[in-house]
């Protein structure tokens, strides 16, 4: 009835109203991105994200100016939300997986001690030159690479090695920037400036890792190159098959038609989801990946073989039993680790508190 037509005229025309915004806002830079990548010679998937939105709306335009009932607004703004969504999701992921290398793999903002005229003054991290005599506390953490001065101390150097177990190092020895002092404070001379230090190129490594694409984008890139200038060649056989067969019309609705079905829209939100996920999950656990395709390679190991002097340890230490000589009893002893290891930084002694506590 004419109710009827002009509720679904109503409809169309507030589809289309609604649609637009998104349209302008999402599929302008999408297929901006894609023309720079069209000029620099390569073909990329924004091209047929853009193609294929543009193509749905241009198709539901005309088919309200002719009041017809087919629009596929939904489909031309649906492309764009989730190649957008995609890339908020991949944006989200670098930004959690920089703030979960903790900061151990960040730059200190902390001033530190440097000896200077007979006494130790404050100092930012970054105005240290070689051959400063720095003076760093308990569970501080070394901001540069620094030669051990004064006195045998513990450290943990499991940033670098994945080993939670404090190491002792002699009068002399190197300690490498993002170790953390378990005994301290100590005194040491700084051996390069930050910018060279061991924590800077830990830093570097995951900066260049959040940067560098995973090999299944840059496949999805190169089939992209494939993909669509077959499309655009369809597209154009379907206009002219159609043109000859029927009308302009259809051989032009057919052709965006093309367009709009490989549109690859679960592509933009699939594979950035994936790595950023596996990403944050590894850094969460303390796991700093080499590079991207280590994931991606993760599908075809069967069997892991870990070649490590010593022991795989966990991060937390913990104690397995308690022994006691001459007459004390295991709970007096505990007693005693109770009260002596309260408030301390070591691990070791904060594992004895922990278990006499409990």
């Amino acid at each position: 009835d004419a109710a009827g037509a002009w509720l679904s005229t109503a409809y169309r025309v507030a589809s289309g109203v609604l649609s637009t915004p998104v349209i302008l806002l999402l599929g302008v830079p999408i297929l901006r991105r894609a023309f720079r990548t069209v000029r620099k010679g390569r073909m990329s998937m924004d091209l047929l994200v853009g193609a294929g939105a543009f193509a749905a709306y241009g198709i539901s335009i005309y088919a309200i100016a002719l009041g017809r009932r087919g629009v596929y607004f939904d489909s031309a703004t649906s492309a764009l939300i989730l190649s957008t969504l995609g890339r908020y999701l991949e944006a989200t992921g670098r930004a959690k997986a920089s703030s979960l290398l903790g900061p151990s793999l960040r730059r200190s903002s902390e001033p530190v001690l440097v000896f200077a005229d007979g006494a130790f003054e404050a100092r930012a991290p970054s105005l240290g030159l070689p051959g400063d005599r720095l003076k760093i506390g308990t569970v501080e953490v070394l901001p540069v690479d620094a030669r051990l001065l004064g006195a045998a101390a513990e450290v943990n150097l499991g940033v670098l090695t994945g080993e939670s177990v404090p190491v002792l190092r002699q009068v002399g020895d190197e300690i490498p920037a993002g170790a953390i002092i378990v005994a301290g404070p100590i005194e040491c001379e700084a051996i390069r400036p930050l910018r060279d230090s061991t924590l800077e190129r830990l830093a570097d490594l995951a900066k260049k890792l959040a940067a560098r694409p995973t090999s299944l984008q840059r496949w999805a890139d190169r089939f992209a190159a494939v993909l669509t200038p077959l499309v655009v060649v369809l597209a154009f056989g379907t206009l002219a098959v159609h043109v000859h067969r029927a009308s302009t019309e259809e051989g032009v609705i057919a052709a965006l038609a093309v367009v709009l079905a490989a549109c690859p829209c679960t592509y933009g939100v699939a594979t950035p989801l994936v790595f950023w996920l596996a990403l944050r999950k590894a850094l969460a656990h303390g796991v700093l990946v080499r590079s991207a395709a280590v994931f991606e390679e993760l599908s075809k190991v069967r069997a892991v073989a870990f070649d490590k002097t010593g022991t795989l340890t966990e991060r937390d230490l913990s104690v397995l039993r308690v022994d006691t000589d001459g007459d004390a009893t295991a709970d007096e002893v505990l007693g005693y680790l109770l009260a002596l290891e309260q408030g301390t930084k070591h691990p070791v002694g904060q594992a004895v508190f922990r278990h006499a506590e409990q």
